[in-house]
């Protein structure tokens, strides 16, 4: 049987990228098929079809990490899950097409009122927010957070889920609008970077220092926000989203008794599904109760996904940007 996927063919980026029919792929042992309702793009994904990853897929190979959709058919060996749920999927490609087999470690049941297409976009930006921001950091009602890029997907997620865990959000962005998103999600203070120095903002919004910095962004920002950390701080790197990986100077480090704890979660969830059960558990509970609200998607088509990438690769997207597959 045959489905349409993205294909990436040559380590060659966007416009490398070909929708293609392959075969459907059967679900090994302890594997599920599922076929896809949405699929979340993420910028692990760009530096995927540029060979750039940290984990370097094989050539001809499907990008897309995150899915949402319903179980067609279980292997051997699953207990936990079955046909017909409606479920989301980490996977380490395959995503962007019309079925994707994933692990049954790494597929949780979603409830009837979360939509797909938020299903499909929270994954990655939650999983690697919460893990970082209360797993790692320990991030609670006596914090303050600032978050860098607050309003890309993962920084919205963090903005949100700081909301969830108590802390006081500073939300750090280029432009009005991002901000205006950043708010949206629950910040309570904001800084825009192009206008105003991060450093002497965060001296007002914060006299003592921010407890925890939450990076995706790298780049020019993060000496300045890493001088804004309090006595004890706590400075998490999450990606480069600017394309620029800073030298962290030691003597600052040491000035604050600060940490800086680099954040893999796909690493992290691959070693510890348990962990990652409970966190995925816990998103959920926290959706059902109201509590954590994320701001709607953009959604556009398979055959979009090359402007999508650009988007994401321009630093253009606001929130998360989804692909809708199913009809």
């Amino acid at each position: 049987m045959m489905m349409r996927a993205v294909q990436c063919h040559q380590f060659d980026g966007i416009e490398g990228l070909t929708i293609d029919q392959i075969s459907r792929p059967d679900p090994k042992d302890h594997e599920v098929l599922i076929e896809v309702d949405h699929a979340g793009l993420n910028f692990p994904d760009l530096l995927a079809i540029q060979g750039l990853y940290q984990i370097k897929a094989s050539l001809p190979f499907t990008p897309g990490v995150e899915v949402a959709g319903t179980i067609v058919s279980t292997g051997a060996g699953v207990t936990r899950l079955k046909a017909r749920q409606r479920v989301l999927a980490v996977v380490q490609h395959g995503g962007l097409a019309e079925y994707c087999c994933a692990p049954e470690s790494s597929v949780v049941p979603i409830p009837d009122q979360l939509p797909m297409a938020q299903a499909a976009g929270l994954a990655i930006t939650c999983g690697t927010a919460l893990h970082a921001l209360s797993g790692l950091a320990g991030l609670d009602e006596s914090s303050t957070l600032l978050v860098l890029g607050a309003a890309g997907g993962v920084g919205t997620a963090a903005v949100s889920i700081a909301r969830c865990l108590g802390a006081r959000v500073i939300a750090a962005a280029s432009t009005d609008d991002k901000l205006a998103f950043a708010r949206k999600a629950g910040a309570d203070e904001l800084i825009h970077t192009e206008r105003d120095s991060i450093g002497d903002r965060i001296k007002v919004l914060a006299p003592e220092g921010v407890n925890v910095v939450f990076d995706p962004v790298g780049g020019s920002q993060a000496i300045d926000a890493l001088k804004s950390l309090a006595w004890q701080g706590r400075y998490l790197v999450i990606g480069f989203a600017s394309g620029d990986i800073p030298s962290i100077p030691a003597n600052q480090l040491l000035l604050r008794e600060a940490t800086v704890q680099g954040v893999w979660w796909g690493q992290w969830l691959g070693r510890n599904p348990a962990g990652g059960a409970a966190d995925f558990m816990r998103l959920m509970r926290w959706i059902g109760e109201g509590r954590l609200t994320l701001p709607e998607p953009e959604i556009i088509s398979l055959d979009e996904v090359q402007s999508g990438f650009e988007r994401i690769q321009n630093r253009q997207v606001t929130g998360k940007v989804v692909i809708r597959i199913g009809q």
